[in-house]
C-alpha cells in the first residue's frame, strides 16, 4: 500500500502532527510529538520535525 504523508495543523494545545494518506484519500494514521520537556514545544520546531517526516514518507517509493 502507498502512503501519503500531509501536515497536520498546527494547535497550541496539542501541537502538531503527520497525518497518514492512503491511496483513496482517507486518513489512516498520525503521527504525533510527544515532548516530554519544553524542547519541542516551539511551533516552528515541531513544523521542522513534521515536514522532514512527511518529506522521508513521501519520498519512499513503496
Amino acid at each position: 500500500m502507498k502512503i501519503k504523508a500531509e501536515m497536520g495543523a498546527y494547535s497550541s494545545v496539542v501541537g502538531n502532527s503527520v497525518h497518514l494518506i492512503a491511496e483513496d484519500g482517507r486518513m489512516i494514521g498520525q503521527v504525533a510529538i510527544l515532548c516530554h520537556t519544553d524542547d519541542l514545544r516551539d511551533k516552528d520546531t515541531q513544523e521542522t520535525l513534521c515536514e522532514i517526516i512527511c518529506s522521508a514518507i513521501n519520498e519512499d517509493d513503496q
